[in-house]
This record gives C-alpha cells, structure tokens and sequence, in this order.
C-alpha cells in the first residue's frame, strides 16, 4: 500500500534477475553456495534462451572487445556489441593456450579489421588489473594495448573501470542481462563454444563464492571477460528509498 515502496519494488523487478527479487522483495531467504554463477542464462535459442546464430557485427558501430589478463592459462578476449535498441550481443571469442597480447589483437584484426568496408572503432573492456606494469614488458597491459592498436591502425578508446568492480556486483549485472523483467537482453552466437560452456558450469562452493578450482579445468576466465564488459555497459543501480519522493 506504500506508495514508495511500490515503487522501489517495481525498479528491482526491472533490474535483477527472478532470484534477487524473490529475495530482496518477497523476503525469502535464497542460498547461493552450490548453485551456477550464472544461473540465468538458458542454453536456448533466442527468444526461449540467449543463443542466436544468427547475429553479427553492424559495421555502423563500435565493436566492443573485453579482456581477463591471465598469463597462464592465457588471455582471453570476448567480442560484443551494443545495439541501438539496447540489447546486447556477443559475437565472437578469441582464445587460445598461451594467447597474449600481440597474437590476440592480431587475430581480432584479421577478423573484424580487414574484412570489412572500413575499420571500425574498437571500444576496450577488462580487467582493471591491466593497469598495473608488467616487469617483462616494462608496460601496462593497456599502454601495450595502444601502443599495438596504434600499430595495426585501429582506432581504438580504452572504455574500462578505473576500479575492479565487486564480483558479485559483475555476476547481478550478468543474470539481469540474461533475463530481467520477463526479458533476454543479451544473445550470444552459438560460435562461442567456450563462453557457453563457462556459463554452464561455473558455480559457488560450499562458502558462496566462486569456485575458483575451476580454474584449472580451463573455466571462469572468458566469463570473466565478459562480465567486466557487462557490468559497465548495462550496470546495476543500488536504488535507495531516499531517491523516491511522492507526488503532491
């Protein structure tokens, strides 16, 4: 009956997944330890799921590509765009065992640098890590990146957070994106095999958190990657009960 909370309550629903919402507004107290980390996505065709083949780049727009840092097993890159409609599609992973930067930024050129009418921008995402120096390259992963970028003449802008966001902020802004409101805001081509597969598997142990052994098992870091991407351009607002006021 309160017409504040209405409110509050109405803008969660359109922001978080089913679970949050049994949670932050029907009070029912919801584990997380065991469960996916993704526990939104569905493996289904579009519009039951978030797969869809039949999505591509629009040469009109930026192409957005998100990276995780890791040396070993290797970086790991993700490839998306964003609509003008606002939906999200992922439309090509880069990886490989070993991959580093030069050969991922090569790749990522041969792709979408040289088959098409013109070179598109290329908008950064990723781990902020990346701004820390690497004492074998005597660079930041990000100073490398333009530095090659600049080299393969492609005009780039570094889009990433300043601040590693929270993990669990980076996993909310993901299952909304998967379904949120009755919706699927993002599609993924079925082309990214590895992606899909973290989606599927990687969970929480016992505590809630990450399971982190998965690692080993070649999981976490290409999801990962796109999470870093996910949480800047679709972010999830903590709304306040102070930023409601009532009309008079």
């Amino acid at each position: 009956d309160n017409p504040i909370m209405k409110a509050y309550a109405d803008e969660l629903k359109n922001q978080y997944d089913k679970k949050l919402v049994d949670q932050y507004i029907d009070g029912n107290a919801v584990s997380l330890s065991g469960i996916l980390i993704y526990y939104e996505f569905e493996n289904l065709p579009y519009p039951n799921g978030n797969i869809d083949s039949l999505i591509h780049i629009d040469e009109s727009l930026p192409i957005d590509l998100s990276m995780d840092f890791n040396a070993n097993p290797s970086i790991h890159g993700v490839v998306s765009q964003v609509r003008p409609n606002g939906e999200l599609w992922v439309i090509d992973e880069i990886h490989k065992s070993g991959m580093m930067i030069p050969s991922l930024l090569n790749t990522y050129k041969e792709r979408y640098g040289i088959k098409v009418s013109r070179k598109p921008l290329t908008r950064i995402y990723g781990d902020p890590t990346g701004r820390s120096r690497d004492v074998y390259v005597a660079e930041t992963a990000y100073s490398w990146i333009k530095r090659l970028m600049g080299e393969l003449e492609m005009p780039v802008v570094f889009k990433q957070a300043k601040v590693s966001p929270f993990r669990e902020d980076r996993y909310i802004s993901a299952n909304s994106a998967f379904c949120s409101g009755d919706k699927r805001h993002i599609r993924i081509h079925p082309r990214c095999t590895k992606l899909i597969r973290d989606l599927r598997s990687v969970q929480r142990n016992e505590s809630g958190t990450v399971d982190k052994t998965q690692e080993k098992q070649g999981f976490v870091h290409i999801s990962d990657a796109m999470t870093y991407w996910l949480h800047e351009v679709r972010p999830i607002f903590k709304q306040s009960l102070s930023g409601f006021r009532v009309k008079s």
